[in-house]
């Protein structure tokens, strides 16, 4: 996590068991990052990443019946603990 200017904050890593896809594990590292966020007392974050649907789907809250839908749903009940959370894709587009 960086600061508004940039600055390293805080850094972690997590492993976990098997690899279930890029958009799952998309979205397992941003409901993780979340957590952290929240237990360090972040309360306004930019979400950084590169998987165009993860973030339709979050922002449209059409949640799939499915593991993915349910961690999304996750997601979505987790930015309700910070004052501010904007997407930001990788490739330069942002989505408020």
């Amino acid at each position: 996590m960086r600061s508004h200017e940039g600055d390293v904050v805080l850094a972690g890593s997590r492993q976990g068991v098997g690899f279930a896809g890029a958009l799952v594990e998309e979205v397992r590292a941003c409901l993780w990052s979340l957590q952290i966020a929240r237990r360090y007392g972040f309360a306004r974050l930019v979400v950084e990443g590169d998987i165009l649907s993860r973030y339709q789907k979050m922002l449209n809250k059409r949640i799939n019946d499915n593991y993915v839908g349910y961690l999304i749903q996750d997601v979505l009940d987790s930015l309700g603990y910070f004052q501010f959370v904007s997407f930001f894709l990788s490739k330069g587009k942002g989505i408020n």
